[in-house]
């Protein structure tokens, strides 16, 4: 996840990320997620995020909004949020070592 986020980041760096389905239901993982990534974890309280996502790209269909960057506009479902937490420089070395490892068997 956190070389997705690296190489979508020559675009701009992103300032959280939103988690959702049955791993997310996990507040260890999520936690987890924020701390490998070094970002905030948004966990939706929404079990059907693809259902709304659904309802949203209808409504623009429907035309009852213009653009989907006007469905922010709408009421969301309330969050958890994780903060990451800063490590020992264990991870750090963990990832470089994993980064390292990948570029060795990919060249």
């Amino acid at each position: 996840m956190r070389r997705n986020i690296e190489h979508c980041a020559t675009s701009g760096h992103p300032s959280g990320i939103v988690s959702s389905g049955g791993g997310a239901q996990s507040a260890h993982w999520s936690q987890l997620k924020a701390n490998v990534c070094n970002l905030p974890v948004q966990v939706p309280d929404e079990r059907e995020a693809a259902c709304r996502g659904a309802a949203v790209l209808a409504l623009v269909a429907l035309g009852a909004i213009a653009r989907l960057d006007e469905a922010n506009e709408l009421r969301g479902p309330a969050f958890k949020s994780y903060e990451p937490i800063a490590g020992n420089g264990i991870r750090e070395d963990r990832y470089k070592r994993f980064t390292n490892a990948i570029e060795i068997l990919y060249r």
